[in-house]
Formats: C-alpha cells, structure tokens, sequence
C-alpha cells in the first residue's frame, strides 16, 4: 500500500462515489480538486474550534460546527466541475468551489468530501488515475 505525503497547497482531483458517480462516463462525473488536510490544517481548524469557547461560561464549549465546516471547505475545495445545486427559489446553479458545496450541496456528498480531505484510506480510493 501506497501512503501520499501531502504537503500544503497540494492539491489534487477527486471522484465522489456518491450516487454512482464514479461509475459514470469521464465527462460525466463530479471532480472535485481539493487540498488534503495537513497537520498544519489541522491545528488551525482545532484552534478555530478552541477561539469558540463560550467566554462567559467557563469551561462550556459553544462551537459553531457549521462555520468550521464551511471553512474547511472554502479552505480545502479549489474547483468543483459536473455538479449542480439547487437554490431557494428553485432554480438550479453550478456548484464551483467550496463554499457553494457548503451553501448547495447535498449532505451526503458534503460529508464524503469532508471526510476524503480528512481521512487518506478514504482520500485514496478516489484520486484521479494518472
């Protein structure tokens, strides 16, 4: 087995297997080119998660998983190409980069992506093959 070092800023293309995407034909399928979370991104998301401590409650955590989740995926999804959202008033937008898949996306594919940025084994079984 093949472990990748990422290092920050690369960036690679990912295949969802969401709804069978990666069954489909080339042109087809959703790419997603994201940033493997690094240490360095990590810390920076955990201390994001520490700078929400509720001041005035001692020892309380009141963190906003949405926000943070929207900042890793600003942070870490550069472009997004084949997928479509649908907004509030019904009609249908491109779905480009992180924080339209936040805003757009449905969950299950939101949490796949979350979870490839976060997990290599994950990550891995997805890449683009060159």
């Amino acid at each position: 087995m093949i472990i990748n070092a990422y290092k920050d800023g690369d960036i690679v293309t990912y295949y969802p297997e969401y709804a069978g995407n990666r069954e489909l034909d080339d042109a087809d399928k959703i790419e997603v080119d994201l940033c493997p979370i690094t240490q360095k991104l990590k810390a920076k998301f955990n201390s994001m998660l520490r700078l929400s401590a509720d001041k005035k409650n001692k020892g309380e955590f009141k963190t906003n998983a949405a926000e943070v989740t929207r900042a890793t995926l600003i942070h870490c999804v550069h472009a997004i190409r084949n997928l479509q959202g649908r907004m509030k008033d019904g009609s249908i937008k491109d779905i480009k980069n992180g924080a339209d898949l936040h805003d757009l996306g449905d969950p299950d594919l939101v949490e796949e992506i979350l979870n490839a940025i976060q997990d290599r084994s994950i990550l891995n079984e997805g890449l683009k093959k060159v």
